[in-house]
């Protein structure tokens, strides 16, 4: 896939750059989860179009003209790709040739080894969370937030009681905290205040709540 400058250069528009690069980012994303769907029913391949389009949408919002266009395409490259390769037969070499290393070895980082017990794994994802890097920190933050509203909301898993229910939020509260946590960025004060606003937002669009001090929670009428 050429990065947003090649496709700039020649002579596409910025607008029109972008969405080739998204169109491509689906594309492949949709025919390796084509025969995949979600715990609560539906095709797999909307949650990691719901997690990048809520990454799309914080960084509208944001209008940060000091992040270059590839890094913000970057984010949410990794966002459509997420679980390529948890779930697929995609391997990192795959996404390295197709995209990059940096949107590969983020999509890595949010690689759970699913030889592990899945209650190893559910504790690991809240031990690593706090030191993602920034790319893995706020996919992963939109990503339990968006499994949290199908979750928390309305549309739990089949088979899912209250008291399951309950535990996912206190997990996903824990891993969203430590992948927010993950964006503090002592050198570069802009660059965190611009992230976590991103993830705010995120969190703001959840079920989950987030204070001043960056304590994530399950809302008492969740």
């Amino acid at each position: 896939m050429e990065s947003f400058d090649q496709l700039s250069k020649t002579g596409m528009s910025p607008i029109n750059a972008t969405a080739a690069a998204m169109a491509y980012v689906a594309s492949f994303a949709a025919k390796l989860h084509t025969k995949q769907t979600r715990k609560s029913g539906g095709s797999y391949i909307c949650h990691p179009l719901d997690v990048m389009t809520a990454l799309a949408e914080q960084i509208r919002r944001a209008n940060d003209t000091s992040s270059a266009p590839e890094e913000n395409l970057d984010i949410l490259r990794a966002g459509g790709l997420h679980d390529t390769l948890e779930d697929t037969e995609c391997k990192h070499s795959d996404l390295v040739d197709k995209f990059g290393y940096a949107v590969a070895d983020a999509v890595k980082e949010l690689t759970d080894d699913k030889d592990l017990p899945k209650d190893v794994r559910k504790a690991l994802c809240i031990e690593h969370s706090s030191g993602l890097s920034r790319m893995a920190a706020l996919v992963k933050i939109a990503d339990v937030c968006d499994n949290c509203k199908t979750i928390l909301g309305k549309v739990p898993p089949e088979g899912w009681g209250e008291e399951r229910i309950a535990a996912y939020g206190v997990w996903g509260s824990q891993v969203v905290e430590g992948a927010y946590s993950a964006l503090d960025n002592p050198e570069d004060s802009h660059r965190t205040a611009v992230d976590q606003s991103y993830a705010q937002g995120l969190i703001k669009d959840s079920p989950l709540e987030i204070d001043r001090d960056g304590k994530v929670s399950v809302p008492a009428n969740y």
